[in-house]
Order: structure tokens, then C-alpha cells, then sequence
């Protein structure tokens, strides 16, 4: 054969040297890991997601069922939703107006946020009202709805979402970082699945970390402004649970160790002659209110001296 060999372009790249010549042959892409491709090799993404379900399902769990705004999850916010994108748009506004709620869980522990940041008396009027088991209970309970205003409600439960997004955010960071061990492994032998959970699992720990920047800076830009009106507040402006030390929230807000969130008073500040405040309910369209939601309604009642309320702030005067 006279001369350097010559070989259809198709078919790779020729690299030739001045003596010699030799093929290299790119390797194809790897497949668009689509809906239609799963579907298409189930039994290929059974066998190989199934070692690491478990750990995959946890994680998803640590931020669908623990991650709320006013009490909706992410999961009940996504679910059913053919405009997903409008309904985590409006989730994201409810949880920056109105925060999150402490969640009891069958366990009787709250979620997303630690137990030493929960307001024992506050949780116990929501779900009690002024109806104690005991009558130093009732007594307990009166004389927390005699201080309590919708501002410390209000911010006792946005201050819960920036604890409970930090929480959320560093559980899933943990599941993340052992699925990661498992699946990047696969990732470099060119599994294309492998490599594209670990890309969406990034994502949403992107997600997450932006929720958790955006509050720890509109906060800390914020931070020093008090409310002289609230009598109830703290050095850092926000109400003090009044079972716990003053440095509580302080603590329980910077569990996670690489960008703990301080305690200081929520912002923007809210106008909430515009925005009002937010009542949760459980008991649905048409239903009775629990004795806590009832009371809920009075302390907004009572505090715009409406009704009964009007005629009581009267005769005070």
C-alpha cells in the first residue's frame, strides 16, 4: 500500500504523525436521560437504582415532608400541580410571609426545627387554646393569651422557617454526601443514569442553599433594627420563648457549622396593615374549628377590637 491510510470521517478522527497514522475512535454520547428513556429500560434503572433507594427516598422525605410554608409541605405545594413552577413560586412567597410551622410528628417531636427552639407555651395554645387538662393549665394558658399579639405570632413562625430551612438544608446535605460516595463511582464508568440523579440531586441542594442565603442576608441586613413597641422582644428584636435562655435560638439556629443562621428579627418588614396576618387550619371548607384555631381567630379579633372586642377595649378605656 503506497501512502497514509485514508478512513471515512464518519467513522472517527484520523491523527497522524509524520511517520505513521493511527484511528481514534470517539465514543458515542451518552443517552439523554429523559421520562421516555426510563420508561423505555426500566428493568436496566430497577436493577440499577435499587442498592441506593433507601438512601435516595430519605433524602427526598428530608425535604418534601419536612419542608413547609404556614404549615403546607413542599410535597402537598407540588402535588397534583400541572403548573409546578406557579405553585413553588407561591410556596416560596407564603414562606417568606408567613414562615413555617413546627410540625408534630408521630413522635411527638417537632419538624423541620430542634426542640430547644419551639416556644412550649405558644405550641400549647395553638393546639389547646384556653382549655388546659388541668386548671393550672387553663391558668397557663390565659395568661399567654392575655400578652400575646399577631406580631409575636407572626414572627415566632418566620423565624421558625429560617431554622427549619438551615435544618433541612444540612439533613439533606448528609444524605446527599452518602449518596454521593455510592453513585459517583458509576457516574465515571459512564453510567448515564448515575450521573444524572447526582446532577438533579445537586440541584436541589442549589435550591435549597439559595432559600437559606436569601434569608441569612435580607436578615443580617436588617440586623441591629428593633421594635420598641414589643416588650416581649430580646436584644436580638425577636420574642423569646419564655421557657428558654435568651442565647436559645441563638444556639439551636447555627447547627449547621459551615454557614449557621443567627437569630435576629425577620425581614423585609412587613406592612401588615397590607399583608395581615395568616390563620392555619386543619378542620377544612365547612369545618369546626379546634378550641386552639378558635382562639387563634380571637386573638386577631381582640387585637383589631372587632365585635364583642369593641365594646371590651371601650369599657377598658
Amino acid at each position: 500500500v503506497v501512502g497514509k491510510p485514508v478512513v471515512e470521517a464518519t467513522e472517527g478522527s484520523l491523527e497522524a504523525g509524520e511517520e505513521d497514522a493511527r484511528l481514534v475512535v470517539r465514543p458515542p454520547p451518552p443517552p439523554r436521560v429523559t421520562l421516555q428513556w426510563l420508561q423505555e429500560h426500566s428493568e436496566f434503572v430497577h436493577f440499577t437504582m435499587s442498592p441506593h433507594i433507601d438512601m435516595l427516598r430519605q433524602a427526598l422525605d428530608t425535604l418534601g415532608s419536612r419542608f413547609n410554608a404556614g404549615g403546607l409541605t413542599l410535597d402537598e405545594a407540588l402535588g397534583g400541580q400541572e403548573e409546578a413552577a406557579e405553585a413553588l413560586q407561591s410556596f416560596l412567597c407564603n414562606l417568606q410571609v408567613w414562615g413555617s410551622l413546627a410540625l408534630r410528628g408521630a413522635s411527638g417531636d417537632f419538624s423541620p426545627v430542634p426542640r430547644a427552639a419551639v416556644d412550649d407555651d405558644l405550641e400549647l395554645f395553638l393546639a389547646r387554646g384556653l382549655s388546659g387538662t388541668t386548671a393550672s393549665m387553663s391558668a397557663r394558658l390565659a395568661k399567654v393569651f392575655a400578652t400575646l399579639t399577631p406580631m409575636r405570632m407572626a414572627e415566632y413562625h418566620r423565624q421558625l422557617a429560617r431554622i427549619g430551612v438551615a435544618r433541612v438544608r444540612r439533613d439533606f446535605r448528609q444524605h446527599l454526601a452518602a449518596l454521593q460516595r455510592n453513585l459517583e463511582a458509576m457516574a465515571q464508568s459512564d453510567c448515564a443514569l448515575s450521573a444524572a440523579v447526582l446532577g438533579h440531586l445537586r440541584e436541589v441542594e442549589q435550591f435549597m442553599t439559595a432559600i437559606y442565603r436569601f434569608f441569612k442576608c435580607v436578615d443580617i441586613n436588617g440586623q441591629g433594627e428593633q421594635n420598641p413597641d414589643r416588650p416581649d422582644a430580646g436584644e436580638s428584636g425577636i420574642p423569646r420563648p419564655p421557657n428558654r435562655s435568651p442565647t436559645a435560638l441563638m444556639e439551636v439556629g447555627s447547627d449547621d457549622s459551615e454557614e449557621g443562621s443567627r437569630a435576629h428579627a425577620p425581614r423585609p418588614a412587613l406592612d401588615r396593615s397590607l399583608a395581615g396576618y395568616v390563620a392555619c387550619l386543619n378542620c377544612g371548607h365547612n369545618g369546626v374549628l379546634s378550641e386552639g384555631e378558635a382562639q387563634h381567630l380571637a386573638l386577631h379579633l381582640r387585637t383589631a377590637k372587632f365585635g364583642k372586642y369593641a365594646e371590651e377595649a371601650a369599657t377598658h378605656e
